[in-house]
């Protein structure tokens, strides 16, 4: 199995996969559909677990999977964690919205997407997510792990923000 294609194949559906078990078998958090699958290194579909919510086996945007050598898996589930770290948060902000995706297609003009690679409050697959559906998207991923990195990093994203906006036009 070509796995850097399937990878690649999933990733456009916001999946994040697991390095492949010692039996070649592997783990897909599937983050807009809250729950996690497994397939074989062949791609056949083995079994998935998981659905949005709060509880005992739900999801709430799990967006990071792990598969320790003893074969236990671990899944990252911000809103969750987020929920747990500060439980008098606003509601809203564990509510998942109506989707405005199609509606992004229609934004052709360049955007400039500076995520955290490790963000706890807006995991790096989210910024590919929305990357993919901005037509003259340049997502740039920094390696840390702080919601505020462009507070906290100023004069390395300073740069970033002027070049962007010197650029005319981009290639469509």
């Amino acid at each position: 199995m070509n796995y850097a294609r399937l990878d690649e194949e999933l990733r456009s559906f916001l999946k994040v996969l697991s390095k492949p078990t010692p039996e070649g078998n592997l783990y897909v958090v599937d983050t807009m559909n809250h729950r996690v699958q497994k397939f074989t290194r062949d791609g056949k579909f083995l079994l998935q677990w998981g659905k949005g919510g709060t509880g005992p086996g739900e999801f709430n945007m799990p967006w990071g999977i792990a598969v320790d050598d003893d074969g236990e898996v671990y899944v990252a589930d911000w809103r969750n964690d987020y929920r747990r770290e500060y439980p008098d948060a606003a509601e809203w902000v564990y509510q998942r919205g109506d989707s405005v995706e199609a509606e992004l297609s229609t934004l052709d003009i360049p955007a400039l997407l500076l995520w955290a690679t490790r963000d706890p409050l807006s995991p790096a697959p989210v910024g590919r997510h929305l990357a993919s559906l901005l037509p003259q998207a340049r997502l740039i991923e920094l390696d840390d792990d702080n919601h505020m990195f462009a507070r906290d990093r100023a004069a390395e994203i300073a740069p970033l923000i002027q070049a962007h906006l010197e650029v005319e036009e981009r290639p469509r």
